[in-house]
């Protein structure tokens, strides 16, 4: 009963968040990829992070791709978003 309170709690708390409201502190570079079937997170609330960051970004949309992205079909096209975007910067 303890862990399903701690793991209710923990959800209930991350429910509250908003990244919007803190998405404009962000000024380091950024890699924002949707799946443009995505259900669970709207194009539109990722479009509103998107525009209030301030460092280098990027927007990339995955055509017909959900939430879960790094095990949909789309995989590979999303490895190769994320694996340009490190050696962009993480040299």
């Amino acid at each position: 009963v303890g862990s399903e309170m701690c793991i209710r709690d923990s959800y209930n708390n991350l429910m509250k968040f908003d990244v919007r409201e803190c998405a404009n502190m962000l000024d380091k570079p950024t890699l924002i990829i949707v799946g443009k079937e995505d259900r669970v997170v709207s194009m539109e609330n990722s479009k509103k992070i998107y525009i209030r960051i301030k460092g280098d970004k990027k927007f990339k949309v995955i055509e017909k791709c959900g939430h879960s992205m790094a095990m949909d079909m789309k995989k590979d096209e999303v490895l190769r978003e994320v694996s340009g975007w490190f050696e962009r910067y993480l040299k």
